[in-house]
């Protein structure tokens, strides 16, 4: 997974994009972004946790639509 910030938080723009392969330490000075990459990897995982069925029951709730899967129209 390739991560590319920008204009978020503390990061104006990253020199290269993060590459996530096994183990990724990031490891920086006070105030450079460290705490903000956390925080964005976090809404990007939680988000996507379980989305189909989060998508699903969304369209069950507010269009009474049910189907195995939500992301083809029918």
């Amino acid at each position: 997974m390739t991560l590319d910030i920008k204009n978020i938080g503390m990061i104006d723009e990253l020199e290269t994009p993060i590459e996530f392969e096994g183990i990724t330490v990031v490891a920086g000075n006070n105030n450079t972004g460290k705490s903000t990459i956390s925080k964005i990897l976090y809404c990007i995982f939680t988000s996507l946790y379980k989305i189909e069925e989060k998508v699903k029951e969304i369209l069950e709730k507010n269009y009474g639509r049910k189907t195995e899967n939500p992301f083809v129209r029918g």
